[in-house]
C-alpha cells in the first residue's frame, strides 16, 4: 500500500528544524545591524562594503574608511605627470604640484584655514613659495603675511595698517611668525565703548620690554586706554642711561608726563630732555630733581616754555643743584 506524503509540508518542517551554527547567527546579526541604510537605489547593495567576504568579527569591525588589499584597484595618483596632462601642468601657477587643493594658510592661534584660490597649490615642501606678495613684501612667506593682516584686521578694524608694517619689520628682524602674532594680540588697546585698536609702537616696546605694558598703556577719563608713544620711544634709552634699572627709568618718566585734556598722563618731549639733563648731573634721580620738572609742568602754556627753558640754560651752565632751586623760587615770587 502506497503511503501519501505531503511534500509542501515537509519542506517547511525541514527548514523549521534546521541546525543553524552560531557563526552562521552571529554573521546574520553583523550583517542587520550594520547594513548602510541609502535612499538612492543605485546604491543598494549589500555587499559592496563586503561585510561578509571572507568575514572575521576579531577583524572586520566597523569604520569609516574600510581599508583595500593591495590586490585591489589602486587610487588615483593626482601628482604623477602623465603624457596626458603634461600641457595642463606647464599653465599652472604653482612651482610645485602636491595635490590639488588651492594654496591655504593656517591662521596661528585659531582652527581657521584660509584659501587662496587664484594662488595655485601648496607643496609643505616649499613654504618660501612666491607670491604676488613677495614683490610688495620682499623676504616674507604667504603664510607670514596672511597671517599678520588677519590679526592686525581683528585688533584693529578700522585702520591696521601701521600695525602690519611694524609687524614685517619684527619678521624681517628675525622674530618668529608665532612670536609676532602674540605681540600684535598683546598691542591691542581698548576705548572707551569697548572696541580694539591698534597702537602703532606698543609692538615694538613689548618686543623688548614684554613685562612693561603697564608703564605705557595709561587710561583717559572716559577709562579709555591711552598709549603713552612718545614714552615708549625713549625709554631705551633711559633705560640704558640708568644702566638697566627698569624701575628709575620707570620713575624718571613718570615725573616727565603731564595731564592731557583727556584725562591721561603722557610724557613730554621737553621734559624728558630737562630729566636726562637733570639726571647725568650726578646720575641719580632725587626729590629735589622731581620738584624742578614739577615746578616746570605746573605753569600754563605761557609760562611753560619760559620755566623750560630756564632751566635747560642753567644746566647747560652746570649751575649747581641748590642755585637752580634758588633761581626758581625767586622767579615764582616774581610771578606772584
Amino acid at each position: 500500500m502506497k503511503i501519501f506524503t505531503p511534500h509542501a509540508d515537509l519542506k517547511v518542517v525541514e527548514e523549521l528544524t534546521r541546525y543553524i551554527s552560531p557563526a552562521s547567527i552571529e554573521k546574520a546579526r553583523f550583517q542587520r545591524f550594520n547594513a548602510p541604510i541609502v535612499d538612492d537605489g543605485n546604491l543598494v547593495c549589500d555587499k559592496f562594503f563586503r561585510t561578509d567576504e571572507l568575514f572575521n568579527k576579531s577583524e572586520d569591525m566597523v569604520q569609516s574608511f574600510y581599508p583595500y588589499s593591495v590586490d585591489d584597484v589602486p587610487l588615483v595618483n593626482r601628482t604623477g605627470l602623465m603624457p596626458s596632462n603634461i600641457h595642463r601642468l606647464s599653465d599652472c601657477k604653482a612651482a610645485h604640484v602636491e595635490n590639488d587643493l588651492p594654496y591655504y594658510v593656517d591662521i596661528i592661534g585659531e582652527n581657521k584655514r584660509i584659501y587662496l584660490e587664484d594662488f595655485g597649490v601648496k607643496n609643505p615642501k616649499y613654504p618660501e613659495c612666491e607670491t604676488d606678495a613677495g614683490i610688495r613684501y620682499p623676504g616674507l612667506t604667504v603664510d607670514e603675511v596672511i597671517n599678520i593682516k588677519y590679526h592686525a584686521k581683528a585688533i584693529s578694524p578700522v585702520d591696521s595698517l601701521g600695525i602690519e608694517k611694524e609687524a614685517y619689520a619684527l619678521l624681517k628682524k628675525g622674530f618668529p611668525l608665532e612670536g609676532v602674532v602674540n605681540l600684535i594680540k598683546k598691542s591691542a588697546i581698548k576705548s572707551g565703548d569697548g572696541s580694539s585698536k591698534g597702537a602703532v609702537g606698543l609692538m615694538t616696546f613689548l618686543a623688548e620690554f614684554p613685562d612693561l605694558k603697564n608703564h605705557m598703556v595709561l587710561y583717559s577719563k572716559t577709562q579709555g586706554e591711552v598709549f603713552d608713544r612718545i614714552g615708549a620711544k625713549r625709554f631705551r634709552k633711559l633705560y640704558e642711561m640708568c644702566d638697566g634699572d627698569k624701575k628709575l627709568a620707570c620713575n624718571i618718566l613718570w615725573d616727565c608726563r603731564c595731564e592731557r585734556q583727556d584725562g591721561s598722563f603722557l610724557s613730554d618731549e621737553n621734559l624728558l630732555d630737562i630729566g636726562t639733563m637733570l639726571y647725568k648731573t650726578d646720575n641719580t634721580w632725587t626729590s629735589v630733581k622731581s620738584d624742578i620738572i614739577q615746578c616746570i609742568k605746573n605753569k600754563n602754556s605761557k609760562e611753560y616754555n619760559k620755566y623750560r627753558k630756564i632751566v635747560g640754560s642753567l644746566l647747560y651752565d652746570k649751575t649747581p643743584m641748590p642755585d637752580i632751586v634758588k633761581i626758581l623760587a625767586r622767579n615764582n615770587k616774581k610771578a606772584q
